[in-house]
């Protein structure tokens, strides 16, 4: 790309946005040059809201800006406006995430980018902001987290955080500004001391204090019931050296000056967390209240920054230790497994707090595996492989037997222990297992082994729970209904429908829901046809129309669901508080409203009709 082309795009953003569009798509270029993605990410966020709006075209960008630009502005398209409305549009828009990096996982990190830029847009009071928030809190934050972009991840969660729950922000930091104020002068004392302990040893580089975030803050008081005064890390001092081991010289060099916490060591250089995370923490008692320091060199503090951008940064061959393929093992293991992942398994996933959430635990050969905090020894036979979990019959920590579903602790070594004669997994273990992962191979082995049994299962469970809801079996099961149902959730055949609810990846409830949805609009599409057809009764109704038997002055509606047109065959149904809401006597909602409540209703004659 040339400095034409960057020049090229400004000038489509200039001509064809304005607003809110324009300013979130510069906040946006900011976003990646704060990254420092390449050129042709920031002309694709430059280019890519006019392209959205239909304003230019895909052989424009083609022609203009090369083939690669449309491949990413294309994989952006299908993250435009990612809905949680319900279960399964969670499932599939996560899935589209997934897609997008198996492409280029430049189109995720632009899509980031404008995440944050929107909630900086929007104003506090848009009618959207709360489910904006949200979205940014449980989603997009985690997984700026996951990629390794601790800085983006911080600022999500504190614009999101304060848009959304001002009140308790501000609240917080003003106890987090008046504890570092309060503490001020011992933090630049432990600061200077490290300078004095590096100076000592002849090492260079930098110190310097920082405060942990407002929302990082909330979400411990939150989970753990704790107060400020019991949360160890609200100030850190972060030391940053040239090599690995000046970083262990350094860290002895403090345990042996300074009075060091137990259980508050951690080593990240020698395990790195999973989103590449590199870094020694340990906590110190100085000045009589404990402080974190941290320890790590330029090059893991820029990757703790940049995380997965940091491949765009670099030539071939630098950065090997923490290359891009390193840092997605998650993403691809997810990519393999995602098929059989509910939308909770994919956010949990996802949404996995890197800094609270993982474990380390190795086998006896020394394979280190990270697991979710609260996984047990089940968990870990499947992270090792598939067929270890399927026969796995008891396991050994750190040399003693335990029970099946230990759960383990940082650090544990542990031997699983199989038979080939084993029946395979229980159904209860899917209530044991922490891991998603471990969730999914479990349920990838009953669909294999019990094909027939789940179909049988899932086509009962559906069908009772239409029946519980008042629908009718046969009018939700048609093929016109089912298919688009079919279509959204990439499933070929009812047969497959039915097993996957048997083994329980989807939910019945999810189901009925688009199969409703799929119906009502087949419903609204019958009556547009037929309105259109006969032009005669075409006619939107007014509540002067109606004549309700033996009731006065009474406030009338029409059903929304089947859309009642002047002349078609009615009845009322008295509703509590809204009155009496009218609906076609074919409409499907009817087959659950209380018969006694119905009443009689009649279109008032219009002039010409006497």
């Amino acid at each position: 790309m040339t400095e034409n082309h960057l020049i090229k795009a400004k000038q489509v953003l200039e001509c064809y946005l304005e607003g809110e569009e324009k300013q979130e798509s510069l906040i946006a270029v900011q976003v990646l040059e704060r990254m420092e993605l390449d050129d042709k990410s920031k002309i694709v966020a430059m280019l890519y809201t006019s392209f959205f709006n239909g304003k230019i075209a895909e052989d424009y960008i083609k022609n203009e800006f090369g083939e690669e630009v449309l491949s990413i502005i294309l994989s952006l398209q299908k993250l435009h406006k990612l809905s949680f409305e319900s279960e399964q549009e969670e499932a599939e828009n996560i899935r589209k995430i997934f897609f997008a990096v198996s492409k280029d996982l430049r189109a995720v990190l632009i899509k980031l980018a404008f995440a944050y830029a929107r909630l900086k847009v929007l104003p506090p009071e848009h009618r959207n902001m709360k489910k904006e928030c949200k979205t940014a809190l449980v989603f997009y934050a985690p997984l700026a987290s996951r990629l390794g972009l601790q800085w983006l991840k911080t600022e999500i969660e504190a614009i999101a955080f304060y848009n959304s729950n001002t009140e308790t922000f501000n609240k917080i930091k003003e106890q987090l500004d008046d504890k570092f104020k309060e503490k001020q002068n011992i933090v630049s004392e432990l600061i200077d001391k490290v300078k004095e302990l590096m100076a000592e040893l002849n090492i260079s580089g930098s110190v310097a204090g920082r405060k942990k975030s407002v929302y990082s803050i909330y979400k411990k008081i939150k989970s753990k019931n704790k107060t400020l005064d019991n949360i160890y890390d609200l100030i850190a001092v972060r030391a940053i050296v040239e090599d690995v081991s000046q970083c262990y010289i350094l860290l002895g060099k403090i345990h042996s000056e300074l009075t060091s916490l137990q259980n508050r060591f951690k080593d990240y250089i020698a395990i790195p967390k999973s989103n590449g995370y590199q870094s020694l923490h340990t906590t110190v008692m100085f000045g009589g209240m404990p402080v974190e320091i941290q320890i790590r060199t330029v090059e893991m503090h820029r990757v703790s920054e940049y995380g997965v951008a940091a491949h765009w940064m670099y030539k071939e061959g630098r950065n090997k230790v923490n290359s891009l393929d390193s840092k997605l093992a998650w993403f691809r293991q997810m990519l393999e497994e995602q098929e059989d992942l509910s939308a909770k398994e994919l956010i949990d996933n996802i949404s996995l707090d890197v800094d609270e959430g993982e474990i380390f635990v190795q086998t006896p050969k020394g394979k280190v595996l990270h697991l979710p905090k609260g996984s047990n020894t089940i968990d870990f036979a499947y992270g090792i492989h598939s067929e270890i979990g399927n026969r796995c019959i008891g396991a050994k920590i750190n040399g003693k037997m335990v029970p099946i579903n230990t759960i383990l602790n940082n650090g544990d070594i542990v031997e699983i222990i199989t038979s080939a004669s084993s029946k395979g997994p229980s159904r209860d273990w899917l209530n044991i297992v922490k891991s998603s992962s471990a969730k999914s191979k479990i349920r990838n082995f009953f669909k294999r082994e019990f094909q027939e049994e789940n179909i049988k299962t899932g086509k009962s469970m559906l069908e009772q729970m239409i029946k519980n809801k008042g629908y009718v079996v046969e009018k939700l099961t048609v093929p016109d209904i089912v298919k688009p149902v079919l279509d959204k959730l990439n499933i070929n055949t009812m047969d497959e429908l039915y097993a996957a609810i048997g083994y329980k990846a989807i939910s019945p409830a999810s189901v009925i829901t688009s199969l409703v949805s799929s119906y009502k609009k087949s419903i609204k599409k019958q009556v547009s046809i037929e309105s259109i057809t006969d032009k005669k009764n075409y006619y939107l109704p007014l509540e002067k129309d109606i004549i309700v038997t033996g009731l006065h002055n009474t406030p009338v509606h029409f059903a929304k669901c089947c859309q009642p047109m002047y002349g078609d065959n009615v009845i009322g149904f008295i509703s509590s508080g809204k009155g009496v809401i009218v609906h076609r006597t074919n409409c499907i909602n009817l087959n659950y409203i209380d018969n006694e409540r119905f009443i009689e209703v009649n279109w008032r004659p219009k002039k010409h009709d006497k």
